[in-house]
C-alpha cells in the first residue's frame, strides 16, 4: 500500500502556537506543503510546496512504483492545496514523470494512464 504523510502536521503541532502569535509574519510557514510517499515503510518521494508556488520534488531513485506514487501524489496535492499547480521543480525524470501522471488525471481511469506511461505494474 502506497501511503501519503503529511509532515508538516507534525512538525506545526510542535510550533503551531508560536507560529499564531504573529500569523500575519508567520504565513509562508504555516500555508507549507510537506508530504512523503511511502510504500512498506520506505520513502519513495517528498514533496514541498508553498502555494501558489511550484512544487518541488527532489530527486529519487528511478523505480517501478514510482509512477503509482507520482498518482498518490497528485491525489493528495490536489486535495491539499487545489486543482492549480504553477509548475513543478525537480530532477528531470522526475518531473517528466510527474507530468505525464498529471496529464493522465484529465483521463478517467487516471491510475491505469500513469502506470502505463510509466511503464509500471503497480
Amino acid at each position: 500500500m502506497v501511503v501519503v504523510r503529511h509532515q508538516r502536521y507534525d512538525f506545526l503541532d510542535s510550533v503551531e502556537t508560536f507560529l499564531i502569535f504573529n500569523e500575519a509574519m508567520n504565513n509562508l510557514v504555516l500555508g507549507l506543503y510537506l508530504a512523503t510517499v511511502e510504500h512498506e515503510g520506505q520513502i519513495l518521494l517528498v514533496a514541498l510546496r508553498t502555494p501558489p508556488r511550484p512544487l518541488v520534488l527532489p530527486w529519487t531513485e528511478p523505480q517501478p512504483i514510482l509512477g503509482f506514487a507520482l498518482d498518490r501524489l497528485i491525489e493528495d496535492v490536489i486535495a491539499a492545496t487545489g486543482p492549480e499547480l504553477p509548475g513543478v521543480l525537480g530532477a528531470t525524470g522526475v518531473v517528466e514523470l510527474f507530468a505525464r501522471c498529471w496529464t493522465g488525471h484529465a483521463v478517467r481511469d487516471s491510475r491505469r494512464a500513469c502506470r502505463w506511461r510509466s511503464g509500471s505494474s503497480s
